[in-house]
């Protein structure tokens, strides 16, 4: 018996058929997935290239005011090399709190002049914004790291970069510079120096 042309228009897709239109919707989707997730990383590298452009001019800000004084805790050991801090709530060196004006204490402040020289959204979570402890208030980047920031204490105008691979590099002729660790998270110790092994591709910088 012969089959109606009907019927054989009406027969639905075959396993084959079905697989690869499944393929093609997984492609799809997985392109699109990248596509938005490269986006999304590209706004976060701009805010965070932001926040580090902020807290730089915040801290140039703060010493002109204060007559060469640094926005650091008085208990906080300054040598007389450039140091390295970070915008976490638990710095030592309460960078952030004396920025913002939200020291603990009146007693040995060192904001003098009792004004914010930084602002960034408040956020529940420490990851892309302030992020509040108790008294303690830290700035995290988009992917919930603090940021490095180097400040110049010899007087010299200039400090090493951290990105050099050899201390005769050419110096950032600046007083303050900051930097983000990117999606990865990787690209510093705990002195400033950037590590040669880790990743530094995604690393956020002020100065560049």
């Amino acid at each position: 018996m012969k089959l109606s042309s009907s019927f054989r228009r009406h027969r639905g897709f075959t396993l084959v058929e079905l697989l690869v239109v499944i393929s093609i919707i997984v492609t799809l989707a997985s392109v699109a997935f990248v596509t938005a997730q490269s986006s999304i990383n590209k706004a976060r590298a701009r805010q965070a290239q932001k926040d580090c452009t902020d807290i730089v001019q915040a801290v140039n800000n703060f010493i002109m005011d204060h007559q060469g004084v640094l926005p650091l805790d008085p208990m906080y050991k300054v040598g007389d090399k450039d140091i390295v801090v970070t915008s976490a709530y638990d710095d030592k060196s309460q960078l952030i709190s004396i920025l913002l004006n939200r020291e603990n204490s009146d007693l040995d402040r060192v904001n003098t002049q009792r004004k914010p020289y930084l602002s960034a959204t408040t956020v529940d979570t420490p990851r892309g914004g302030l992020y509040f402890s108790g008294r303690e208030v830290g700035l995290y980047d988009p992917w919930g790291k603090p940021y490095y920031v180097m400040i110049d204490v010899d007087g010299d105008g200039e400090i090493q970069d951290p990105t050099a691979k050899k201390n005769l590099d050419r110096p950032i002729i600046q007083r303050v510079i900051a930097y983000g660790t990117g999606p990865d998270g990787e690209g510093s110790h705990g002195d400033g120096k950037i590590s040669v092994q880790a990743s530094i591709e995604d690393n956020v910088y002020s100065w560049k």
